[in-house]
């Protein structure tokens, strides 16, 4: 599938580029939260946990760290109003969970205000329908089955005031199309409208919008409610300043959707979890569009064309449901415990009209009554002509073609079967209409011989519909029926295989089922956002109970995998057919320009040394390690446990055991491993049980010590997993790069001596050796060097670019690319004291890569991991001996931590080393920075200002 872009975007995702470059701040703050599920039955997917953790990020930088946020914002966009930084917004695809998340974001939110996070505020939801607000309740109550404390309901109208909001677990819900102001309004008491101004609170709300900007016709002034409500400001300020500190003493505003198109959604988009991503990443339905031009049903010279178009459809849905019972009978007789879900396929034909005579929709049920009453003569060409069409047709966001396995069910289609399997019809037949009664939206249709509908059309009042074009269509009227079927649509045993409607099915419907989607007559650019809702019905899938990716990605059966996929192709992809293919198209890439994960590929391996060793840890109990904190906090928490009943203290903080309970008084009590400081130095403000439970868990957590080395396996992995947010066309570009220039280096080298023996002319020696030279030369693309000289490193190319952040694992940092090319220079030096040694280095990817030092963090008064930036392997080749250097290259700003990561190596390398002295192997760690001035005593053994010196001290000791 072509991937040529269309669109010329002015904005791009700034505030998530924002919240990742600052997430390093915040490695190990969610490990004393429990984010992990959502009910006992649900577990939150990874890419949930790093939504909620992108949303903490953002309400800390706003709070805490503004200026550093608006500078961040600037850099991006120097036209950026400081006053829109309240805001982030969560592009999710729709089946992604954006409902689990909320839900726990807003317990979250409960939890921070508690602790003193962030300042205290009512939270409040806001939904563009009651199908959707229905839909969260649902989940509220699913939630609140397993937990102790339930999170509360209530509709806004019942806020009063925020005085004692605080103690209670609540979030307040509404429509929000139904805010307006006073005038709109009405008086009656059962008026829907809600005058905004009243729910006006002096320090704002944290408002959580669930697609609450979509249907909106007044969409700005709308907005400006909601704005000021979140602010908690009645009036704008004028001068800047006092704009600024206002907005940081009102609210926040979360805006979650699987659509967006306005410029300052994307640029304080937190999170990026799009239709693309989560495709990508195994989730939901392949899309394949068809080349099915539905537009014909307007430009065709006659109807037959249009029929054929619908006709192909059904041949497709029913190669669908017979991929579905093979796959079935195939699992089955693997005896396997797990039991495949799966769901009953589904079509949804979608029109722009239904109640007029150019309507698409009629065209559909002539091409039913063709295929009950057996009038296509045609009927095996028409397949054929859809088996090669098929065959050409990629996978939407993938470079896979469907399966000849599939393909083939198109071959073998046979007419009276697909009459049975999707019309319910053993024989010819005719189609008649069912009405319901007392239901004026539903209309369904079935074979005469079938006592099943197989067709439900939902619309408005079908009543005027069924007056003004059952007759023109030749369908008879049947008895009417007791019961509807929308609302047992997604039952398992629901006879309903294709439903129809006018552009209902883009919110507040939520299924498995959808397999195809027939746009008729709908399809433009225009159109982009309905689209995109449409097709977020289809992408849900669900192979296992609570399992929401593709089975492939599911499960790890070898040996079968390969078939299950054949035979589960048809139920995990969705086909679309629409008016305007290329418009189609061409909205999907829209979305497909925002992925964050355009594959870097190429990297390989070099031809490094062995054995390459790196350290393993096993976990032992903390030891000789005292508590900090603060005379006055000291003070604080004795008064506090002085105020409890024993027994009561130790239930209330719940902590791990009796014995480990009263050990932790005890210690409290005695000043045993306390570090009480008698200062001026500001420590964090808790409460005082809150300061007891984390002396708890400080006495009773574990820390890691040297085990052995073994060789490395594939701790260093993140050359296998570079991605760009760049244009696919450049990442190609790229990619090209990288295997020219990893051919080019396993290319021997020829010198002027070698082509001399071998005769080549004089005259043709220089140029053999400059083309030689510039093949081996770096090369760069979109300022990113691309560098193959060090092929000392563990692969090649390194890639670096500083202050480069639009490919993920680039080198970005100035103080490593300098020592990179410290250290490029001094090798080439004659007495670089490397010559007497075999080597091999590699950079380290933070969190990805498995390669660390264990330390003690003093402030944060806990075990963390300390990811030096640079591993060197050092073998001499006369003596044997083998040495590890972990270089860190960096400013030296915040000293105190550098100084507790070094004495982490000391206590791990030193402390320890009886333990691996016998391996012969002597670990170092230096921190590579230029500056040496006003050094403490401490840090001065471990800095180097150059390469040199770095590898001097190899000679020295």
């Amino acid at each position: 599938m072509s991937k040529k872009r269309t669109l010329d975007l002015k904005s791009k995702l700034n505030l998530n580029q924002i919240i990742i470059d600052a997430s390093k701040r915040y490695t190990d703050f969610f490990e004393h939260y429990e984010c992990l599920s959502f009910t006992s039955q649900i577990s939150l997917q990874e890419y949930q946990q790093e939504a909620l953790k992108s949303a903490f990020i953002a309400l800390d930088l706003f709070y805490n760290d503004n200026n550093f946020l608006i500078s961040q914002y600037m850099q991006f966009d120097k036209n950026f109003k400081q006053e829109d930084s309240n805001r982030a917004s969560f592009w999710m695809a729709t089946g992604s969970g954006k409902t689990i998340v909320m839900i726990k974001l807003i317990s979250l939110l409960h939890t921070w205000i508690q602790e003193g996070k962030i300042p205290k505020k009512p939270i409040m939801l806001l939904a563009p329908n009651d199908n959707i607000l229905y839909q969260f309740k649902e989940r509220i109550r699913d939630y609140n089955n397993h937990q102790v404390k339930e999170l509360g309901v209530r509709e806004l109208r019942q806020f009063e005031s925020a005085g004692s909001l605080f103690d209670e677990n609540l979030v307040y819900i509404a429509r929000s199309d139904l805010l307006d102001i006073d005038e709109n309004v009405g008086k009656d008491s059962k008026a829907k409208r809600l005058n905004f101004a009243n729910f006006h609170n002096d320090g704002g709300w944290y408002i959580l919008l669930d697609e609450a900007h979509r249907g909106e016709t007044r969409n700005s002034v709308r907005k400006q409610y909601i704005n000021k409500l979140a602010r908690g400001s009645k009036e704008d300020k004028e001068s800047k300043r006092d704009k600024l500190e206002e907005l940081k003493k009102g609210g926040f505003i979360f805006n979650f959707s699987a659509t967006f198109d306005d410029e300052l959604d994307l640029q304080t988009c937190a999170f990026n979890y799009n239709l693309e991503k989560f495709n990508r990443e195994g989730y939901g339905k392949n899309i394949a569009v068809l080349d099915s031009h539905l537009k014909a049903f307007k430009d065709a010279q006659n109807d037959t064309e249009k029929i054929e178009r619908i006709v192909e459809s059904f041949i497709l849905f029913w190669a669908i449901k017979k991929s579905k019972e093979n796959l079935f009978e195939e699992f089955k007789n693997l005896n396997l415990k797990e039991s495949l879900l799966y769901h009953n396929p589904l079509i949804i034909a979608v029109s722009d009209k239904v109640n007029t005579q150019e309507a698409g929709i009629k065209l559909y049920f002539e091409a039913i009554i063709k295929v009950l009453k057996n009038e296509l003569e045609n009927f095996k060409e028409i397949a054929k002509n859809l088996y090669e069409k098929l065959k050409e047709t990629r996978l939407y966001y993938g470079d896979s073609y469907l399966s000849e396995d599939f393909l083939k069910l198109i071959e073998k289609v046979d007419l009276d079967e697909l009459r049975k399997n999707v019309f319910h019809a053993k024989e010819h037949a005719h189609c008649e209409a069912c009405k319901i009664k007392n239901n004026p939206k539903e209309l369904v249709f079935k074979a005469k011989n079938s006592n099943k509908p197989f067709l439900l059309l939902n619309i408005g009042n079908t009543r005027e519909w069924e007056k003004e074009y059952i007759q023109t269509l030749g369908i008879d009227m049947g008895e009417d029926l007791t019961q509807g079927y929308f609302n047992a649509i997604n039952d398992e045993d629901s006879p309903i295989n294709i439903m129809l409607g006018s552009k209902v099915f883009s919110e507040g419907w939520d299924s498995n089922r959808v397999n195809m989607i027939c746009f008729i007559n709908i399809g433009s650019k225009n159109a982009k956002k309905y689209v995109l809702q449409t097709v977020g019905r289809g992408v849900r899938i669900e192979p296992f109970k609570h399992t929401r990716k593709r089975l492939e990605n599911a499960i790890h059966i070898y040996g079968i995998k390969d078939k299950i996929k054949a035979q589960n192709e048809g139920l995990e992809s969705l086909f679309i057919m629409a008016s305007d293919k290329e418009a189609l198209k061409s909205i999907l890439e829209q979305i497909e320009h925002f992925s964050m994960k355009n594959a870097l590929k190429g990297f390989k391996k070099t031809g490094h040394f062995k054995p390459l060793y790196v350290p393993k840890y096993k976990e032992s109990q903390l030891k000789d390690k005292s508590y900090q904190i603060s005379k006055s906090d000291y003070e604080r928490l004795l008064c506090a446990i002085d105020s409890y009943d024993e027994d009561v203290l130790l239930l209330s903080k719940d902590l791990k055991s009796e014995d480990f309970g009263l050990s932790t008084l005890c210690k409290v009590r005695n000043k045993q491993d306390l570090d009480i400081k008698d200062t001026t130095e500001q420590f964090k403000a808790k409460e005082s049980l809150e300061i007891l439970q984390i002396i708890d868990n400080f006495f009773h957590s574990s820390y890691e010590e040297f085990d052995s080395f073994t060789e490395l396996d594939n701790e260093i992995c993140h050359f296998e997993h570079f991605s760009s947010v760049l244009d696919s066309k450049i990442v190609d570009e790229i990619n090209e790069k990288i295997k020219n220039l990893v051919s080019q280096s396993h290319k021997p080298i020829e010198n002027k001596e070698t082509l001399e023996s071998k005769n080549v002319p004089k005259e043709y020696i220089d140029m053999i050796l400059k083309a030689q030279q510039d093949e081996q030369k770096d090369t760069t693309k979109e300022g990113y060097v691309l560098d193959v000289s060090l092929k000392e490193h563990y692969y090649i190319p390194l890639i670096y670019k500083e202050k480069g952040t639009d490919i993920t694992y680039a080198i970005n940092e100035k103080s490593e690319i300098d020592f990179l090319e410290d250290l490029k220079a001094y090798i080439q030096r004659p007495n670089n004291a490397l010559k007497a040694y075999d080597w091999c280095f590699s950079k380290l990817v933070e969190n990805v890569d498995k390669i660390y030092i264990p330390y003690f963090d003093k402030e944060a008064q806990g075990t963390r991991k300390f990811y030096p930036d640079f591993i060197f392997w050092l073998c001499h080749k006369d003596t044997k001996h083998y040495e590890i250097l972990f270089i860190d290259p960096k400013g030296l700003k915040y000293e105190s931590n550098s100084r507790d990561k070094a004495e982490g190596f000391e206590s791990v390398f030193k402390n320890s080393r009886t333990n691996f002295e016998k391996d012969k192997i002597k670990v170092r760690l230096f921190y590579y920075n230029k500056d040496r001035e006003n050094l403490s005593k401490e840090l001065e053994p471990y800095v180097r200002t150059s390469a040199e010196g770095i590898f001097k001290c190899m000679i020295e000791n």
